[in-house]
């Protein structure tokens, strides 16, 4: 037939009997992707590669190399010029810098400031680097009787502080006829007496110079007129008077003209001290005149101060004599 294709008319022998083709399997070897080279690309030569590389980090070396010379060089540069300024600045504090200008005195009454810096032995120019507090502090407590305690403190850069403390009286010492005012830090501060503030007698003082400090002969004394104040003081005793202390175990205090405690010695001198406060207030008239026993705490005797007691007459001591041992009456023997 003219009108078909000749290809279609005529079965192929492989096909099947009904014409249709049969179905083969082609098996194909995995197909590698092609590989790329850059055009116009050399063989390349590993030795030459590491040599190139090797040449490339040697200037990059040699550079931080540079680098690190250079920080250390400025390093030294600035220690150089740290030691050089304070080798200057040490040089002008110790010769022209911290010059004393200007003094500041607070708490001075008796004294003038003048009178207290003169004292101290500190003067205008010193240097407060050289300037030494401890020694003008001793130098105005020992020079000036009336000051008990000073304070020098360095305001820099020129100006130097003294705080001073005067003294206060708060006892006096009768001791051999001669007198000496004590103020509360045990220095004495007047020979002059002063019938104001408690008399204390029997201390037995080594010195009553003015300008020293109070201390006994006989180590045992030493803090008890303190000690019998503080408590007395703590203990709400007014009107303490004067302290008899030639026996040191048998302290005796006086409150004012009628009012006499016996203590014993210095121990639990504030319990004996509170019981005698207020054994006065509630026990005793204001015209009593009583000796209050407190040496035990724990029994308190109260007597009168106007009761005199007389001893009994004691009975004639019988005498022996030495042959017949007959014995006579004194008072017939005479």
């Amino acid at each position: 037939m003219a009108g078909k294709d000749p290809r279609r008319a005529a079965p192929h022998k492989s096909g099947t009997p009904d014409g249709r083709k049969r179905a083969q399997t082609v098996h194909r070897p995995p197909q590698r992707a092609p590989q790329r080279s850059a055009p116009n690309s050399a063989p390349i030569d590993a030795q030459r590669v590491a040599s190139r590389a090797m040449n490339n980090r040697q200037p990059a070396a040699r550079a931080r190399t540079r680098r690190g010379n250079r920080g250390r060089n400025y390093t030294y540069y600035y220690i150089l010029i740290f030691v050089v300024f304070a080798v200057v600045f040490i040089v002008l504090a110790n010769t022209v810098l911290f010059r004393c200008a200007v003094f500041e005195v607070e708490g001075a009454g008796r004294y003038t400031a003048d009178e207290i810096v003169a004292a101290s032995g500190l003067k205008k120019g010193d240097n407060l680097l050289h300037v030494s507090a401890g020694s003008a502090e001793s130098a105005v407590v020992s020079s000036l009787a009336y000051i008990d305690s000073a304070q020098v403190k360095k305001k820099f850069p020129t100006k130097i502080k003294i705080t001073v403390v005067e003294s206060e009286k708060w006892f006096e010492i009768d001791d051999g006829g001669k007198t000496a005012i004590v103020s509360r830090s045990g220095k004495i501060i007047d020979s002059a007496a002063d019938s104001s503030i408690v008399r204390v007698t029997g201390f037995e003082a080594e010195s009553l110079d003015v300008g020293s400090m109070l201390t006994s002969s006989v180590a045992g004394k030493n803090g008890i007129p303190e000690a019998i104040l503080e408590a007395a003081d703590k203990a709400g005793l007014n009107g303490v008077t004067a302290i008899d202390m030639t026996d040191r175990f048998a302290l005796i205090v006086n409150c004012g003209s009628r009012i006499t405690l016996e203590l014993g010695n210095i121990n639990d001198i504030g319990t004996k001290l509170n019981i005698a406060a207020g054994v006065i207030k509630s026990e005793i008239s204001p015209t009593d005149e009583v000796i209050l026993n407190i040496v035990d705490p724990d029994k308190v005797v109260c007597r009168s101060a106007k009761t005199e007691v007389s001893l009994p007459e004691l009975p004639p001591i019988p005498i022996e004599t030495g042959e017949s041992g007959q014995s006579t009456d004194t008072a017939e023997s005479a």
